[in-house]
């Protein structure tokens, strides 16, 4: 039982024994014996939370007290930018054994790369320390550090990580946990990336070699031989493929697998991979476009690049590959809605190019009914909003001068003026439709 309430229980004691000694004035003694109580009361309570908060013990009572507050402060912190106080917090929570170790991972991290302290020893040291850490997976830190060292540059430095993790088999294991798994196949793929990157090294110097270039290119320091880079090559690849049956999105390394096999000639593993890739990831618009990329460097079949280049519209309709689309389309009458999708977006409402190529089918509606009704369509769902926007010009007399300069589709006054004019155009047929 706690002292508060055993003070409560005392304290209800006392009235009633007052109350026993006089009980003719029952009333009175017992408003004013309320009274007292009350005041009693609360006076008890304030004394009791004055030295729960100045008491030292009370910073080790639990971590459901402290550990909120360190977030909170924390939090504070970061937005402010003031990264030496939070990693004195960080150096504070690390003290305590409870389950704040991601955040000391994660902010302290976080502070010492703002700190600029990137390219010194003690970003290092502590993702040492903090690979120690009872309730954090090793793997993902690991990861998330082998991602900053490829971001850097630091070839070099993440390959001697990878040899310090091959010679400690607690950080490469086996184990049962999904995410821990997930990410540890992650790691394998990061490995992936190192070797390619030490295959292009190698390709490089092979290529210098072959023109007689300097030799202090070709004898620089590699952990393979340049005369090797197909080794390397089929290292890679396998390392990068780790992740091929995992669900996500995994464009950074696909896209190199698919470099390297091509470039020695495997042109139907990388059709293989990438159609499964993009069976898996049907949304992603970069899916579609290496299917597209690879059919047009390897093969010359119309059919699957429309389809590859359908798929990639259809998820990223302003995708300058629209225009290609068009113009393998340009027979059917429906393909004039790839112009129109394309002109929506702001960033391109003003391309010269788009816009002849609209006036241009539209000069000719008169000639078939069926591309009339399909511009009807399109124009139809923007009759609303096409006027104040994409052709805001054609509306003003005075849109030569509010033509923005800082569009990259506008060149020169001549290329304005041209704008509005196809613009005008453009707008005369529409709404008449």
């Amino acid at each position: 039982m706690s002292s508060s309430t055993k003070d409560i229980r005392s304290l209800e004691k006392l009235r009633d024994l007052l109350l026993m000694l006089d009980p003719t004035k029952a009333s009175q003694t017992n408003e004013r014996v309320s009274s007292l109580l009350k005041l009693l009361r609360i006076s008890s309570r304030r004394h009791a939370d004055y030295y729960h908060r100045s008491s030292i013990w009370a910073l080790y009572s639990g971590p459901g007290d402290v550990i909120p507050r360190f977030v909170g402060l924390l939090r504070e912190c970061l937005l402010t930018h003031q990264w030496g106080k939070a990693l004195k917090l960080v150096e504070a929570m690390s003290r305590d054994m409870t389950s704040s170790d991601s955040t000391i991972w994660k902010v302290g991290t976080a502070c010492l790369l703002q700190m600029g302290e990137s390219k010194s020893r003690l970003l290092r040291q502590f993702v040492k320390q903090v690979a120690t850490l009872r309730s954090i997976s090793v793997v993902e830190v690991l990861v998330e550090f082998l991602l900053f060292l490829l971001t850097q540059g630091n070839l070099s430095e993440a390959q001697d990580l990878m040899l310090d993790l091959r010679q400690n088999s607690r950080h490469i294991g086996t184990t049962r946990d999904p995410k821990r798994k997930s990410a540890q196949s992650l790691f394998e793929a990061y490995q992936g990336l190192i070797m390619y990157a030490q295959w292009k090294q190698a390709v490089h110097a092979q290529q210098q070699d072959e023109f007689h270039l300097s030799q202090d290119l070709m004898s620089s320091q590699q952990s393979v031989s340049v005369s090797e880079p197909k080794l390397v090559a089929d290292a890679a690849i396998e390392s990068l493929s780790s992740v091929q049956d995992r669900p996500g999105v995994w464009d950074v390394f696909i896209s190199r697998v698919v470099e390297m096999q091509t470039f020695y000639g495997n042109v139907e593993a990388a059709r293989d991979l990438l159609t499964d890739y993009a069976a898996k990831n049907p949304n992603n618009p970069n899916s579609h476009l290496y299917l597209y990329k690879l059919e047009t460097s390897t093969s010359n079949r119309p059919e699957f690049r429309k389809k590859y280049l359908k798929d990639l519209i259809r998820l990223d309709p302003c995708n300058p590959l629209a225009i290609e689309l068009y113009n393998l389309t340009e027979e059917e009458q429906s393909s004039v809605s790839l112009l129109f999708d394309f002109l929506d977006f702001d960033h391109c409402s003003n391309n010269l190019a788009v816009l002849d190529l609209l006036a241009l089918r539209l000069n000719s509606i008169s000639q078939s009914a069926t591309l009339e009704r399909e511009v009807k369509g399109c124009w139809d769902i923007r009759r609303s909003w096409w006027p104040s926007t994409v052709l805001k010009e054609a509306r003003d007399k005075r849109s030569h001068s509010k033509t923005k300069p800082s569009d990259p589709d506008i060149q020169t006054a001549t290329d304005k003026s041209q704008i509005v004019k196809t613009k005008r155009n453009i707008y005369r047929i529409l709404r008449n439709l």
